[in-house]
């Protein structure tokens, strides 16, 4: 359609034009007029996004018709169309089928190629605006100076290059997979002296030391109570025994009686003869000896109580632990330590889990990983609900569905459940 003219879709259009007196010539005011779209030999009009206004501006004959050229209205690349007078009368005469404007869309490659976003006339007139005000810049700075400094920084690029190629060659020498072996057996045993570790600590946990601390007390107290008492009837025996005591006086005069009596009757012509009897086995009544023994059972167990009165409490029925060496070396409690500080916690997903398979939610405050198998090899100790102080090893893990298979738990993950990832 040559001298038709082409605009970008999206464009807002107004088209101006006059209505003359079929006799005179003159401009003439345009009754009931309407308009219709077409596009291209479509005969179904469209009906939005024109907008017809009659004597513009207040001039007899003048009129404006704005069209909105949106995909939204109907409106495509590539296509013509025509606006045409759809009802009304100039001094009486009917206008009906005067075709007013055309203009077709996105038609000409030049209109497409400015229209263009990418690269097109606005696309371009930024980007001049750019370099002018670069081109600006760059005459009024220091071309020699930053030449040398560049100079500069290249040279140093390439220092740090040769370092790198350095290291590099070096790396090639060693032996990277015995180092990962090494590696790997080490974080084996780490591993599984933690789970050791965190077994005898769920162990600890649930028993009752408070209550075995009580019952262990009360069994010294008995005891001493009780050794007490055999001090007091041994120190009583002593005394029967001296001489004039209680049973030397009953022995003294069996001894000078010519007969025995009995219950029976008596026995007579009796020969008593005279006996020394020594009692070196009786150690049991030497009462300075087992004050001695009790004494020092007594210190003991103050010591022990002194050790468990230190215990503390923070939750009832747990006894608060700080382990200052695993395996009598405290280097190794320490490590355990900072690696504790670096546990993750974890919270499940309910949906898709079971007795070897959590679905992880969150991961120390963020979405679980995407990546496959970047959990395996860690453990799940579970902190809360039925699963708490169990623990589970990852042997996979699948990124998309965020599926973790672990060793067996009594029951299925779920979000009543959180953990630790060691």
């Amino acid at each position: 359609m040559s001298g038709v003219p082409d605009y970008p879709v999206g464009v807002t259009l107004d088209f101006k034009f006059s209505t003359r007196q079929f006799s005179s010539g003159a401009p003439f005011a345009w009754a009931s007029g309407a308009v219709e779209v077409y596009e291209d030999n479509d005969i179904t009009q469209i009906t939005v996004g024109d907008t017809l206004s009659l004597e513009f501006d207040g001039v007899t004959g003048l009129h404006n018709i704005r069209i909105v050229a949106t995909g939204g209205n109907g409106f495509e690349a590539g296509k013509s169309y025509s606006i045409v007078a759809s009802a009304g009368t100039v001094d009486s005469v009917s206008v009906v089928g005067e075709v007013i404007q055309q203009f077709t869309l996105d038609r000409a490659a030049a209109a497409v190629d400015l229209a263009n976003v990418t690269d097109g006339l606005g696309a371009i007139k930024a980007e001049t605006a750019l370099i002018v005000a670069d081109t600006n810049e760059l005459q009024t700075d220091d071309v020699p100076t930053l030449i040398s400094t560049l100079d500069a920084v290249v040279d140093t690029v390439k220092a740090e290059t040769a370092l790198i190629v350095a290291d590099t060659n070096e790396l090639q020498t060693d032996n990277v997979p015995g180092l990962i072996a090494t590696l790997d057996a080490v974080v084996d045993t780490v591993k599984a002296e933690t789970a050791l570790i965190v077994a005898d600590t769920n162990e600890l946990q649930t028993d009752d030391v408070p209550t075995l601390i009580s019952t262990l007390d009360a069994v010294v107290d008995t005891v001493k109570a009780e050794t007490a008492l055999i001090v007091s009837d041994t120190n009583e025996l002593q005394t029967d025994w001296a001489d004039a005591g209680r049973l030397d006086v009953i022995l003294d005069a069996r001894m000078a009686e010519a007969s025995i009596s009995t219950t029976a009757g008596a026995v007579d012509d009796v020969t008593l003869v005279a006996t020394t009897t020594t009692n070196s086995d009786m150690r049991g009544t030497d009462s300075a000896g087992t004050a001695a023994n009790l004494a020092t059972v007594d210190t003991v167990v103050d010591a022990i109580k002194v050790e468990t009165d230190k215990l503390v409490f923070t939750s009832a029925g747990r006894v608060d632990a700080n382990v200052e060496a695993v395996n009598d070396v405290t280097d190794a409690a320490v490590k355990l330590a900072a690696h504790a500080l670096e546990t993750l916690p974890v919270t499940i997903t309910t949906a898709g889990g079971d007795a070897t398979h959590a679905v992880l939610n969150l991961v120390d405050g963020a979405a679980a990983s995407a990546v496959d198998d970047v959990y395996n090899g860690r453990i799940l100790v579970f902190n809360v609900g039925t699963l708490n102080h169990q623990v589970a090893e990852i042997t996979d893990y699948d990124g998309g569905t965020k599926s973790a298979t672990i060793s067996a738990v009594t029951t299925a993950p779920t979000s009543a459940h959180t953990a630790r990832m060691v």
